[in-house]
């Protein structure tokens, strides 16, 4: 039987008389068969979802749940023309209905995933003509160190007043440190306009989040004024006590006012430093206290919190006096030597025709006696981006939780949700410098150390003997190529310098990296069809797909591939994985007569 040339048209096309009567899209498009060469889908994208802690292999085990709302939702439907769209692998395929959007347009809507232990997070996306790849984090909320606890209790009261001093403490179950509040004999409770609220009895929460909580804001987004009310710049903030958070009301209505002062005490290690001082924490020292208001970025002076002694021998108070609700804190602030840190980086005597994406990766890991940081964390610092033989520019992805993350990134929109869906804001709270300070002194020291893995030990504290390492990946597409950067980068001047081709070595392996060109057609069922709009998927070194582009009138090019070497490709259909092994042997790959599964054949109705 003689051969048929045909198109696939994003796994599926539909006949030519359905397409010129077709108004609008109900569950699906229907008749599909692949029969003509007509491209029903102008416009497609591909959604890649990542775990925030590196596990993408929790990402594949995970079923997430996939909802898509927003001003242009309506528009998507999935790789067979239904409104159902779902997510396989880790990916998100979307193509735009034709009979609601022609051409390609800039698109805006919203999706949510959710699913598992993963935090349920809603990203705006905008589709353009020059973006139709989006990577979205996903935070796995059982990783996440939160040393958070919260302490309850419900206090009598006589004609609206206490009879009896009480305190709400917390404990130091999952947390490192306590807060308490202490009420007078005498005291009433009034509102915001100052007026004494009625009832028989005051709740009260106190809730403790201690200084190493992953879910306390980076400092960098923050603003902080001193007494003067006058905003503190120039000086890199850290918090020393966390977080205290003190809610009450009295018949549903909350306090915000006393008649007489609370009591506030914030635990400490005696090994503390004094910000003001320098010096190690000795009792009566003083220690600035800050406060802020519910959802808000701005802490303003409160005053001097006192040392007091604590409830064992390592431990010591900062207590403090107030007459009103909110958030506290105590913030040490020291001088930078940088407003901002900048790049530098040097790739000579490249190919002309190479083009390739490294991301400069810190990893970093604690170990004390009470594991807060189990496991690797890793954060990625910045993507170099290569074309033609030549760095075309530095991206800096922005990392949003804990709270390494950087100004920048074409990811930023994404990415800047966890925290503004967690702790309140807009994206114009979520702004930070070039690099994030708390990891950047990570890689001085680790530069500095001219060693692989930058260990330094902490002895003496009372959560006792501690270990933090560091190191510097450069890895692409899942392959790690070197796991140290101390004899190739410098930090000075607020710069971050980085030879690639110091000395013309080729450390980062480029030179066996090709870019492929591929064109091919398939083989099914006696006939022969042209792939069109295929998402591409190829299995990495460490067993996990990456997204390569999206194959049309079956070319593409393939980029970072070694000749000689098998690799293991992808395609999905309505959540079925196909499978097929190619190796390249120049960078011109020509296959007119690859086959195809049975059950894809059966898929396609071919």
């Amino acid at each position: 039987m003689k051969n048929t040339i045909q198109k696939l048209t994003l796994i599926l096309v539909v006949s030519f008389t359905f397409l010129v009567g077709c108004t609008e899209f109900f569950d699906k498009i229907d008749d599909f068969n692949v029969g003509v060469t007509n491209t029903i889908f102008e416009q497609s994208a591909v959604i890649e979802l990542q775990d925030y802690f590196g596990d993408q292999q929790n990402i594949i085990d995970t079923n997430l749940k996939v909802e898509f709302s927003g001003a242009d939702a309506d528009k998507l439907v999935n790789e067979a023309g239904e409104f159902t769209i779902s997510e396989t692998d880790g990916f998100i395929q979307l193509n735009v209905n034709p009979n609601k959007s022609t051409g390609v347009k800039e698109l805006n809507f919203d999706v949510t995933i959710s699913g598992g232990d993963y935090t349920t997070t809603t990203y705006p996306v905008t589709l353009t003509d020059t973006v139709s790849h989006i990577k979205l984090p996903l935070v796995d909320d059982s990783k996440i160190y939160k040393g958070t606890n919260t302490a309850s209790k419900t206090v009598s009261l006589t004609n609206n007043t206490t009879t009896i001093a009480t305190t709400t403490k917390t404990s130091l179950t999952n947390s490192l440190t306590t807060s308490s509040v202490t009420i007078k004999t005498g005291t009433q409770f009034k509102d915001a306009s100052d007026n004494v609220l009625t009832g028989s009895n005051v709740n009260i929460e106190v809730t403790n989040t201690d200084p190493l909580s992953e879910v306390l804001p980076p400092t960098s987004i923050l603003t902080f004024k001193d007494s003067n009310d006058a905003e503190i710049t120039g000086k890199e903030a850290t918090f020393v006590t966390g977080n205290t958070n003190i809610k009450m009301d009295v018949n549903s209505t909350a306090v915000k006012k006393f008649t007489n002062a609370i009591d506030v005490a914030i635990e400490i290690p005696s090994d503390a430093t004094n910000p003001n001082t320098g010096n190690q924490v000795q009792l009566g020292d003083t220690f600035p206290v800050y406060t802020n208001e519910e959802e808000s970025f701005n802490w303003t002076y409160h005053g001097l919190g006192t040392v007091t002694a604590g409830n064992t021998a390592d431990t010591f108070n900062i207590s403090f006096e107030t007459t009103h609700l909110s958030n506290y804190t105590v913030v040490n602030f020291k001088d930078t030597n940088c407003s901002n840190n900048t790049y530098n980086i040097t790739a000579n005597n490249l190919p002309d025709n190479y083009s390739a994406t490294f991301e400069i990766i810190l990893r970093t890991v604690y170990e004390g006696s009470f594991n807060i940081f189990p496991g690797d964390r890793y954060y990625y610092a910045f993507e170099i981006k290569i074309v033609n033989g030549k760095v075309v520019s530095v991206d800096t992805p922005r990392q949003s939780f804990p709270s390494n993350y950087i100004k920048g990134s074409k990811e930023y929109d994404e990415e800047v949700n966890i925290h503004i869906n967690s702790l309140g804001g807009s994206e114009e709270d979520w702004t930070t410098t070039i690099f994030d300070t708390s990891y950047i002194d990570d890689i001085k020291s680790l530069l500095a150390s001219g060693n692989d893995v930058n260990i330094v030990t902490h002895t003496g504290s009372i959560w006792g003997k501690s270990t933090y390492e560091s190191q510097l990946y450069v890895t692409s597409k899942g392959v790690i190529y070197r796991t140290n950067l101390s004899s190739i980068a410098t930090f000075a001047n607020c710069e971050l310098n980085i030879n690639l081709t110091q000395d013309g070595t080729d450390y980062f392996n480029i030179g066996n990296l090709k870019n492929i060109a591929i064109d091919v057609a398939a083989n099914c069922n006696n006939k022969t069809f042209v792939p069109d709009g295929f998402p591409f998927y190829v299995e990495r070194e460490n067993g996990i797909f990456s997204y390569e582009g999206t194959i049309k009138e079956g070319k593409m090019t393939l980029k970072g591939f070694e000749l000689g070497k098998e690799y293991n490709f992808k395609t999905v259909y309505k959540g079925q994985s196909y499978f097929h092994k190619w190796t390249f042997d120049s960078e011109i790959f020509t296959d007119k007569n690859f086959e195809v599964p049975q059950s894809a054949c059966d898929a396609l109705n071919i």
